[in-house]
């Protein structure tokens, strides 16, 4: 994923040992709040299922909430960051 001018947009892909929480590659968009700390964004696969998501910015992690759609991804997950 990648952010411009509060914008979001990229591909994401889950990747777990459990197989129910694996998914194919998703289209990523959305944008970032106005104070930084959340983005909303929307999933979508290339068999046009979709959901949409909050995402909460921690020091080291992010706390990735689904808001509806899909059963795509789990309703909440924590993400540990690679890099800022």
């Amino acid at each position: 994923m990648a952010q411009s001018n509060g914008k979001i947009f990229g591909t994401a892909e889950i990747i777990s040992d459990k197989a129910e929480f694996k998914t194919d590659v998703m289209e990523v968009t959305g944008y970032v709040a106005t104070l930084g700390e959340k983005a909303y964004i929307s999933l979508k696969t290339k068999n046009n299922l979709s959901a949409n998501v909050v995402l909460y910015a921690n020091e080291s992690t992010l706390q990735f909430n689904k808001r509806g759609g899909a059963d795509l991804v789990p309703k909440e997950t924590f993400l540990t960051k690679l890099y800022e």
